[in-house]
């Protein structure tokens, strides 16, 4: 499972078109048809119903299955989001140069000690 095709799944239910996602995702609706395949055939389950086309409209509705799967894809989603922020926050955090003034002898002998701990 990779979180691009998740995504794309997402997307797919949210706005229940194919041409809507593709071009979210700045693919081709046969590019979201066959990320759909293949999901499918990842979680070896149908998650969505293909009826006869309707003249004008396809119906767009996902199975018993397909419904658990796109409401795990949120959560997943939702904590990969998180996972970005907080590794962000943490890399703008534990960056920079500190500077210290210190007197000689204090950097001499008690510095030293200090940093290794700090570190």
């Amino acid at each position: 499972m990779h979180l691009d095709s998740l995504r794309m799944f997402f997307d797919l239910v949210e706005t229940h078109s194919f041409t809507r996602t593709a071009k979210q995702h700045g693919v081709t609706q046969s590019a979201v048809s066959q990320m759909l395949q293949d999901v499918e055939r990842d979680a070896r389950w149908q998650l969505v119903h293909r009826p006869a086309a309707t003249p004008g409209r396809q119906v767009f509705e996902l199975t018993a299955e397909g419904d658990i799967y796109h409401q795990h894809a949120r959560e997943i989603l939702r904590l990969a989001g998180d996972l970005d922020c907080e590794l962000a926050r943490v890399k703008v955090t534990a960056s920079g140069i500190i500077e210290l003034a210190v007197c000689f002898s204090i950097g001499l002998h008690q510095l030293p000690l200090l940093l290794l701990r700090f570190q």
